[in-house]
């Protein structure tokens, strides 16, 4: 326990800061789960339907979805209970969108037969979780557009988690599907 610790706390501070947001969105991705269901979140958090572009990002962007890949991966290595690939996908498109990138959450079906079901995001070319989602056929497809307004409700169930104060509405959030 004490290595892990010791091993967090020699991370960077910006690191550190989006690991324990990635575990406060887990934890809050988890319980949504349990209570709300899908068709609210899908709702609040994507637009069903919506592709973002497969371009490159650009330097700086690689940078933050390298940073959010991290945080996640980390924080579901490390977290007292199984982070789900769906739980991760939710995680990570708001950690994205918080930061103003697009993003893609794939909902995927291996076989009808089976149910086994997987969940993986997109951030431009970079597979953020969920890796590609090889050997799954793509049954939902929910884009995440960054100009996209985050709708009071998450900012309000994100203020909880955190205790933090929230992040800013993103630019050009008069677009937000929710509120047409």
């Amino acid at each position: 326990m004490w290595t892990r610790f010791r091993d967090f706390a020699r991370r960077p501070g910006e690191e550190r800061v989006a690991i324990l947001e990635a575990l406060a969105l887990l934890a809050a991705a988890r319980a949504a789960l349990a209570f709300v269901p899908f068709r609210h979140i899908a709702r609040a958090l994507w637009q069903e339907g919506r592709e973002t572009p497969r371009a490159p990002p650009a330097d700086a962007q690689r940078a933050t979805v390298r940073l959010v890949v991290g945080a996640i991966e980390a924080a579901a290595r490390h977290s007292p209970w199984q982070a789900r690939c769906l739980g991760r996908a939710m995680a990570a498109t708001v950690m994205l969108r918080r930061r103003g990138l697009e993003a893609t959450m794939y909902l995927g079906l291996r076989s009808i037969r089976t149910r086994d079901a997987h969940a993986w995001v997109r951030s431009g070319d970079v597979y953020v979780c969920g890796g590609d989602g090889s050997g799954y056929t793509a049954v939902g497809v929910f884009g995440l557009l960054a100009r996209q307004r985050m709708p009071d409700s998450l900012h309000q169930a994100y203020d909880g988690a955190t205790g933090n104060a929230g992040p800013p509405d993103l630019p050009g959030g008069d677009d937000n599907p929710r509120d047409t």
